[in-house]
């Protein structure tokens, strides 16, 4: 009775916020608390456990769900995005994986990894807390999850942040690229991408940098790092182009 009740609670709080401002931000302020208890009780302290010696046979690598907040449907209120990581297979929220070091008598504890993601044929996908619509970002793809997602302020004519982001795939590849996601009306779209490298996007010692390495913020212009384009200096050039497009 009392999930009930609160299950209709919940649903009179969202209907009033449609037409009120204030409510609107007060009810998302209270979803952003929320989504962050939440998170801080899923993630590990440690993002991936390693082991010291090959004969220990397991490792467990956990997964970090992204969030992002901004104003992305341009209504002067902040949303909330996150990444929803499901398996296909048993219709539950992927947050680690189990996998072996050796496969078929051989040491490959990445190829094992892929594969035990294979078997949970994972979707991934770019939700909101806010009623935007929510968007697929791998089609018949083995997915790891979101590598890195940023919010670059509004740089086109649509209201509204732009986002980019990197999936990181199940695969053996170092070649990846950047989507610029722009909330086009109703839906979200790819309104520009860049090729770029995995390796970049870590230093050497092996930390994560987010986007730093490919994309750069000067006098409130964005460059990208191009891979494709050899001038004879720093591949970087401005991101432009970003625009909805109607098909």
């Amino acid at each position: 009775m009392k999930s009930l009740f609160s299950s209709f609670i919940f649903g009179v709080l969202i209907s009033c916020t449609s037409n009120n401002p204030s409510l609107k931000l007060l009810t998302t302020q209270k979803k952003l608390d929320e989504l962050s208890y939440e998170f801080s009780l899923s993630q590990p302290k440690y993002p991936i456990k390693k082991f010291s010696s090959d004969t220990q046979k397991w490792q467990v690598r956990h997964f970090k769900r992204r969030k992002l907040e901004g104003d992305f449907d341009g209504d002067g209120i902040t949303e909330i995005l996150y990444e929803s990581l499901m398996s296909h297979t048993t219709g539950k929220q992927i947050d680690s994986v189990v996998y072996t070091n050796y496969f078929k008598g051989s040491y490959d504890p990445y190829g094992t990894m892929v594969n035990a993601m294979f078997e949970l044929d994972p979707v991934l996908k770019l939700k909101s807390l806010d009623g935007m619509d929510t968007k697929r970002l791998n089609h018949n793809w083995q997915v790891f999850g979101i590598l890195v997602m940023t919010n670059l302020g509004n740089i086109n004519e649509t209201p509204g942040d732009e986002i980019a982001l990197v999936v990181e795939w199940a695969d053996w590849s170092n070649c990846n690229s950047c989507g610029i996601y722009s909330y086009c009306g109703d839906e979200w779209r790819q309104v520009f991408s860049f090729e770029t490298r995995e390796w970049k996007l870590y230093s050497d010692e092996g930390e994560m940098l987010e986007l730093a390495p490919i994309l750069e913020k000067k006098d409130s212009i964005w460059y990208y790092l191009d891979e494709d384009f050899i001038d004879g200096g720093e591949n970087w050039r401005k991101l432009n182009s970003c625009f909805c497009v109607e098909d």
